[in-house]
């Protein structure tokens, strides 16, 4: 779709190219031609105005409908008060309100999908733990982060650790080449202009979830040089916010599960004077799903449920030992009482 302003005459010296008309158009194959009045009206090629403002120039494919047989001609101005009942309809429609953090996480719940294959964006020393996937591809630029995540997935080897910022990470994937994405408490931290080509790249490795959430609105985080992090690393200068995210700053075909009042304190504990909301951003992809699943299963148990194991085993020896014991004395006594006749306390 082309608009231009018609037959404009040579004076404006922003505009190199003037008198276009209909004859600039004259070599282009399933060309549609459309007219706009100084006042707003939309004509056909059937009803050109007499003073046509800007010409409109509309290309299809082939096998799409003609775009003069979707509307009736002219068609009359959007008035302002109808685009603002359409840009809240688009962002309400798809965004579910909750009252409480609680109900929120647990809504959340409910939608993830568990997949085989995922990334995880810059998930710090806590991956995302909503299930375990067998391949899960960790994302972390702040080397301290990064060691640990090594350090505590070293025997694991369907956690994989990437020491990359996003944009450098998301690029080495092929479109479509991963099941799930997660970026939780991560897009804040960018810029906005990296956020939103994130957000593009996101789309294109994706085949069947994004899941990301984020502060509502634009959430105030500074941290001083020498400072620590909220678990006492050294991380405090990757924990900067950047920017802020409505559900309007992403495309319609995501969904929306917000909480007005979500954030109560700061990274710092400290209570905030007035809370801040949340939001999750999902966007689920039906048409893009891979039908092949991975044959081999490289989960393997982490650390802490190693030794979750280890001590179950432990408390279920303890366990029969003192059963054994509480046996042994009750046959202990009885023999006891046998042999006093029953008389002895």
């Amino acid at each position: 779709m082309i608009d231009v302003p018609y037959d404009e005459q040579v004076g404006n010296e922003h505009h190199l190219i003037t008198g276009i008309r209909e004859e600039s158009f004259s070599g282009l194959e399933e060309c549609e031609l459309f007219y706009e009045d100084i006042e707003g009206y939309i004509y056909d090629a059937s009803c050109v105005p007499e003073r046509p403002n800007m010409i409109m120039v509309i290309l299809s494919a082939p096998e799409l409908p003609k775009v003069a047989n979707l509307f009736q001609f002219p068609i009359p101005p959007v008035e302002s008060n109808e685009i603002e009942i359409i840009s809240q309809r688009g962002v309400s429609g798809n965004c579910r309100q909750f009252d409480s953090p609680s109900e929120l996480l647990t809504a959340i719940e409910a939608i993830i999908k568990e997949t085989e294959v995922v990334i995880d964006i810059g998930c710090g020393i806590r991956p995302m733990h909503y299930f375990r996937p067998k391949i899960h591809f960790l994302v972390e630029p702040c080397p301290e982060y990064a060691d640990i995540l090594c350090r505590y997935y070293a025997d694991n080897k369907g956690m994989l650790i990437l020491r990359a910022d996003a944009l450098t990470a998301l690029r080495q994937f092929s479109d479509n080449s991963v099941d799930s994405i997660f970026m939780l408490d991560v897009i804040e931290h960018m810029e906005k202009d990296d956020g939103l080509k994130v957000i593009i790249e996101l789309e294109r490795i994706a085949r069947e979830q994004i899941v990301i959430f984020t502060p509502l609105g634009f959430m105030p985080q500074h941290s001083e040089p020498g400072d620590c992090d909220a678990w006492g690393l050294s991380g405090s200068s990757f924990q900067e916010h950047h920017s802020g995210w409505e559900p309007s700053d992403f495309p319609s075909t995501w969904s929306f599960y917000s909480c007005k009042e979500f954030h109560t304190t700061d990274h710092r504990g400290k209570s905030l004077d007035q809370p801040f909301g949340a939001f999750f951003a999902v966007r689920n992809f039906e048409h893009k799903a891979s039908t092949k699943s991975l044959t081999t299963d490289v989960v393997v148990d982490t650390p802490a449920e190693i030794a979750l194991k280890a001590l179950s085993i432990e408390h279920q020896q303890l366990k029969a030992y003192c059963d054994y014991l509480e046996q042994s004395n009750e046959a202990i006594l009885k023999e006891y009482h046998q042999a006093v006749g029953g008389s002895a306390k």
